[in-house]
């Protein structure tokens, strides 16, 4: 007997129902939904329309109904759905909602209790009512409603959940840095940093005449040390540190970062101080 194997009426309603209950997205920290999952396109279609579905180790007399597999790959198929992998998320064996690593960019749920969203779906709930008797037969307004209100209120608490666990691993990259960077600059010369790094900065008022005279002196270094290596491993951690800081704020000039290397000290010196 041969595998059961998804009609091609089955693959259409499954194309069309998750292009009805989602949308397009454009870029931004929210625009994506799960891949799989109770709060994926397969676990949203087996809620309103069972009939057509066809779960892994469930038995189903329908041979024609679709596997989350099929339905995965008749949407990304089609171009409307980008698989991509969020790294802020766990994986599919730890994710109480079985969503995993795995999602679709560009895409959001459409929200029932928003006018746009909820004309939308009644327009495409009509539709498909006319275009697939097993639609009809199966899913009810209310269902549908129901569904879409149940999946938002999962997805949004599941990404406040991934968001806050990107902050705390953020918090402690930027704090790694900053011990990193206080490190290098006490064992390294700070008037040949300040000059190496820095253009010429005014020495603020409050400044005695002794720290003016040391930060401007450039000949009281040692002769027998030598000064580039270290500012080079300096320049080295800053550009790591501010490539960093770059990635993950509104930065959007590394250079302009790369010349404040005494005020990272400073920051640095307010933040982990020595114990």
């Amino acid at each position: 007997m041969p595998r059961p194997r998804a009609s091609t009426e089955n693959q259409l309603l499954a194309l069309e129902f998750a292009q009805m209950v989602t949308t397009k997205e454009g870029a931004s920290s929210r625009s994506f939904i799960a891949r799989h999952g109770a709060s994926g396109p397969f676990g949203a279609l087996s809620r309103c329309v069972p009939a057509v579905v066809r779960r892994g180790g469930e038995y189903t007399a329908n041979r024609k109904a679709i596997s989350e597999a099929e339905m995965l790959r008749a949407l990304e198929k089609s171009g409307s759905f980008e698989r991509f992998r969020n790294r802020k998320a766990v994986r599919i064996s730890e994710d109480p909602t079985g969503a995993g690593m795995c999602m679709f960019r560009g895409r959001r749920w459409r929200n029932p209790d928003v006018a746009a969203d909820l004309a939308a779906l009644e327009e495409g709930h009509r539709r498909l009512q006319e275009r697939h008797a097993a639609y009809s037969l199966c899913c009810k307004w209310d269902v549908l409603i129901d569904t879409l209100r149940s999946i938002n209120a999962e997805w949004s608490k599941r990404w406040t959940e991934m968001n806050q666990n990107d902050g705390v691993q953020e918090f402690s990259a930027i704090s790694s840095s900053m011990a990193d960077l206080k490190n290098l600059v006490h064992n390294t010369s700070l008037p040949n940093v300040s000059q190496c790094l820095l253009p010429p900065m005014k020495i603020p008022h409050e400044q005695d005449s002794e720290s003016k005279k040391h930060l401007q002196n450039t000949d009281s270094v040692p002769k027998d040390q030598n000064p580039s290596s270290e500012v080079q491993c300096v320049q080295d951690k800053c550009d790591s540190f501010t490539s960093h800081i770059a990635r993950h704020s509104s930065i959007s000039d590394e250079d302009q970062s790369k010349t404040s290397i005494l005020t990272l000290c400073r920051l640095a010196e307010i933040f982990l101080p020595s114990s």
